[in-house]
């Protein structure tokens, strides 16, 4: 008996011990935008605090719509106006940090979480595509001491909400294991991080700095240079445009095919699950079956080799297998 057999059968007899519903959303989603920071004056402290929390949902509100549509669908259509009445019902939380107030002004850094289901329905009105699926996120380490707005802004955990995450090391740990960095080794940054993609940043001048990118590759680590940057909404922005122009456009074509998906665990297998029901290519996916190590899925997708590269920025394989035929896989 072929090993896609002996899958297909356990499938079929395996109780389903997942519903075929589950979509975890990610720790950071896409639709919460950190740490915008706001300042009014206004004739009495509480009109300042009314007056700057509503510059800051509108100001929010602008930099999710560019961080979910594509570049050229707005510049062709433009964004939808972003008005008070609009903004208010798109809005399901809001928590302000750094607060500081006197009698006359209102200052304050807030971040504000936007209901996804809303915020489609707008875009979609607009004619504007929403992608909102997330690359896997990178882990950014510091050979050297960065600026410090670049460091405060990676650990406030800001940038962990973009479609192609940055996050720091438990603790905020940009520099404690940045000495062991050996650039003549790819892999040494790749153990740092617990396998996981790297970004290496290098201090240049009193406010720059250089990336350097480490992603694990079939064993092989590859290197490659992204350049310089003066700041991380400049590499934030750079990385979120080529990302949703490479992997996540959705593509005019469709195609179903039966796939399988393995895994190792439940953890895996969750994320496994969530890197398909989040994918741009995916039009629909449909669980037939699922085992321990292995699930049959149905899914229906724009173009395969878009499939491919979205789901390698999520850190998930999609490869044909000469049994069990098309496979994702971590």
């Amino acid at each position: 008996m072929t090993r896609h057999a002996r899958l297909l059968r356990s499938l079929i007899a395996a109780p389903l011990v997942c519903a075929a519903s589950v979509t975890l959303a990610f720790a950071a989603d896409p639709f919460t935008v950190r740490g915008v920071p706001v300042d009014a004056s206004a004739p009495t402290a509480t009109q300042a605090q009314t007056q700057a929390i509503g510059d800051g949902q509108l100001v929010a509100a602008r930099q999710l719509m560019e961080r979910l549509t594509l570049e050229g669908e707005r510049a062709a259509k433009g964004l939808p106006e972003l008005t008070p009445e609009v903004v208010g019902p798109l809005i399901r939380g809001l928590t302000i940090d750094n607060e500081r107030r006197s009698a006359t002004r209102y200052l304050g850094d807030v971040s504000i979480a936007f209901n996804p289901s809303a915020v489609q329905r707008l875009l979609q009105s607009s004619g504007l595509t929403m992608v909102s699926s997330q690359a896997q996120p990178r882990i950014v380490l510091a050979r050297g001491t960065l600026p410090t707005a670049v460091e405060g802004q990676l650990n406030s955990g800001r940038f962990a909400h973009a479609l192609t995450p940055l996050e720091v090391l438990p603790g905020g740990n940009l520099y404690a294991l940045a000495s062991s960095l050996d650039p003549q080794d790819p892999d040494s940054a790749l153990r740092l991080s617990g396998g996981k993609p790297v970004f290496v940043l290098d201090p240049s001048g009193s406010t720059g700095f250089s990336v350097t990118e480490y992603v694990p590759s079939n064993g092989a680590p590859t290197e490659r240079s992204l350049g310089s940057f003066r700041s991380l909404d400049g590499l934030v922005s750079q990385l979120e445009r080529d990302f949703k122009q490479t992997a996540a456009v959705p593509s005019d074509s469709q195609a179903s095919q039966t796939v399988s998906v393995l895994y190792s665990s439940l953890g895996e297998w969750q994320r496994l699950q969530r890197a398909i029901n989040t994918s741009a290519q995916v039009r629909d996916a449909r669980l037939d079956a699922v085992s321990k190590d292995g699930a049959l899925m149905t899914i229906t997708y724009g173009s395969i080799d878009r499939l491919a590269a979205e789901m390698r920025q999520k850190g998930v394989r999609v490869e044909e297998d000469p049994k069990l035929g098309l496979v994702i896989r971590r």
